[in-house]
């Protein structure tokens, strides 16, 4: 039998990490057992679904390039199969008509309550008498409930959490059909992944409560009962479970943030699962290497320091063509014209081996893609663009403008940087080489001065240099 599983998501928010850490480890089982990974837009909450959600999943997974086999299923489109199952269960006797009103439900809950008894429905409705249903029907709404078995135990032998049993007295019967003719979470899903032939499923511990009332759903109906694995949920370093406050935010916050995807899935494989003590993986090495069965019983600790260092390592071994187009969108995000390519080829090394993230890549090579670098940061230039050093910087931009253009390399510019700083008695390289980075970037931090005057070319390197003197001696 072919493995299938699935990701089902409900479109009323963005795709999260915890989310996207379902995913991949779906789509990772799925390949590397040769299987089918299936989408599912879990829709019939028509209140709360809305299309900007399914978007924001699509781009999501699109972005981290987790790719479905099949075409996604919209669990809104298959209502009629839901209620239809419904139906076989009344006329099977494995489900009835509940007319208890709201008044009811409530007041029982509160006895309930009261007597510190957990919460549940009482079969009021399954010891009525055929002559008291059928004069309730007449002008009494009604839902549909799953007549749960009384006695005896669900249990399942759960992929990560091992033998799982749920006492059947510990569950009431289950509304299986809302009095408005709408089918709930736990029937339209066993009918969706019977009719997905889904095999296998996969999702977090907190789904651990629905699946006794599933897998007696699947009996129920004469299906095959699926696998389970049930992942521990996500916390934030302070243990408590991940929220915004953590890093709990849309996948597609960290491609805004400047991470790469390959960062991403790395660091979500390592969330409760591990291969020795290897830290960067592959998504083929992923595949290879990756067992549901090998995932940890805990709960796992969400480290942003973490993912930071593995997108640092991910941009220092990317190709310059590969971080092209996410220095692309970056720029169009800051309001930078986007660049000729093979200048932004050029540029992208001088920046990718001192930064963590893409957003950063663009800050500090904001000077590449601007016109002017003015006004200058405001410590740079009081600290190095003085009155003192006018004299210098004014020597070397004139023989600078004397360079000719076949000696715009980095070692004559180097050179000849030096030579200024022995004719004007200078106390090393960085009284003037500082003065001159402020000229050319805005700031006292940058790339290798010299590599930075090869890639701005002479003559914007001119014009710069130039107008910073126009300015210092405005201000002198």
């Amino acid at each position: 039998m072919t493995m299938r599983t699935r990701f089902a998501p409900s479109p009323t928010g963005f795709l999260h990490i915890g989310g996207a850490r379902t995913a991949l480890f779906c789509y990772l089982h799925a390949r590397h057992s040769g299987g089918v990974w299936a989408l599912r837009i879990e829709d019939t909450d028509g209140e709360r679904s809305n299309q900007a959600a399914v978007d924001a999943i699509f781009a999501g997974l699109d972005w981290l390039g987790l790719t479905p086999d099949e075409p996604p299923v919209w669990q809104s489109a298959n209502v009629a199969r839901h209620l239809a199952a419904a139906e076989q269960l009344l006329a099977t006797g494995r489900a009835y008509r509940c007319y208890c009103s709201r008044e009811r439900l409530d007041a029982l809950r509160e006895q309930q309550r009261q007597a510190q008894i957990k919460p549940r429905y009482d079969g009021h409705c399954l010891r009525l008498t055929a002559s008291d249903t059928a004069a309730l029907a007449a002008d009494q709404p009604s839902v549909i409930r799953f007549k749960t078995p009384t006695t005896g135990e669900v249990m399942w032998q759960d992929w990560i959490q091992g033998p799982i049993r749920i006492q059947n007295e510990e569950l009431d019967d289950l509304v299986l059909v809302r009095s408005d003719g709408t089918p709930t979470y736990n029937l339209a899903v066993v009918v969706d992944d019977h009719d997905m032939e889904i095999n296998h499923i996969i999702r977090g511990e907190d789904h651990i409560s629905n699946t006794p009332r599933q897998i007696h759903l699947f009996q129920a109906l004469g299906w095959p009962v699926p696998e389970y694995a049930h992942m521990p949920l996500l916390h934030g370093p302070d243990g408590a479970k991940l929220s915004k406050r953590h890093g709990a935010v849309s996948v597609l916050q960290y491609r805004d943030d400047g991470f790469l995807p390959e960062a991403v899935n790395n660091y979500l494989v390592r969330l409760g699962w591990s291969h020795g003590d290897q830290e960067i993986f592959s998504l083929s090495e992923m595949v290879e290497l990756f067992d549901v069965r090998q995932v940890g019983r805990s709960a796992t600790i969400f480290n942003g320091s973490k993912l930071l260092w593995l997108n640092g390592h991910y941009l220092r071994q990317a190709t310059p063509q590969r971080l092209v187009p996410e220095m692309l969108y970056q720029l169009q995000r800051a309001g930078i014209p986007e660049p000729q390519r093979d200048w932004l080829l050029a540029v992208i090394p001088s920046l990718q081996q001192r930064c963590k993230t893409v957003v950063e890549m663009v800050e500090v090579g904001r000077f590449y893609f601007v016109d002017s670098v003015q006004p200058y940061h405001e410590a740079a230039a009081a600290k190095h663009l003085t009155a003192a050093i006018l004299p210098a910087l004014t020597d070397l931009v004139e023989q600078l403008t004397q360079l000719p253009p076949s000696a715009w390399q980095a070692a004559d510019l180097e050179q000849l940087v030096r030579q200024v700083v022995a004719a004007q008695a200078l106390k090393g390289m960085g009284q003037l080489a500082q003065p001159l980075r402020v000229a050319l970037t805005g700031r006292d931090t940058s790339p290798s001065i010299f590599e930075i005057m090869v890639l701005l070319g002479r003559e914007r390197s001119l014009a710069r240099m130039h107008s910073c003197l126009v300015w210092m001696t405005q201000i002198s």
